[in-house]
């Protein structure tokens, strides 16, 4: 037991000055670090974050005409009582994308903050879309400024 206590007290040491020459390095190129763990990001927003960052790098074959299409469709549904699977079906037949495209912009409108809902509620598809109640960039806006 005494051994990893000692190997954690090395690695909080070395993880101590790792993050030291960091900040100087950057302090000299005049970039502001702020040191943040993870208990400190809402637990919600981060699992929306990552949910939606596998989306946003996906392809669609569908026209560009159609993800416009389908954006405001999903804007208009924000604070509704439809499910977002329910107006993805409605994008897919109105448009001629598929389900699975309409997820795509869904997601990726989201993600590009086309589509402005609460990040720090659960984002589920089988839930409607709720509107932000708090703006992520605002509620960590300390830890972006310069």
């Amino acid at each position: 037991r005494g051994f990893n206590r000692l190997r954690q007290d090395a690695r909080a040491e070395l993880a101590d000055l790792r993050h030291r020459i960091e900040e100087a390095y950057y302090a000299d190129c005049g970039i502001r670090t702020v040191r943040v763990t993870g208990v400190e990001i809402d637990p919600g927003l981060v699992a929306n974050l990552r949910e939606l960052f596998g989306w946003h790098w996906r392809c669609t074959s569908a026209p560009a005409a159609a993800k416009a299409v389908a954006i405001e469709m999903y804007r208009q549904s924000i604070g509704g009582t439809k499910a977002a699977f329910q107006i993805a079906a409605e994008v897919s037949k109105v448009t001629g994308a598929s389900i699975y495209d309409a997820k795509i912009f869904l997601y990726e409108a989201i993600w590009n903050r086309e589509l402005i809902v609460d990040l720090f509620a659960p984002l589920l598809i089988v839930q409607p879309l709720t509107a932000s109640r708090r703006d992520p960039l605002v509620v960590y806006s300390e830890w972006l400024r310069r």
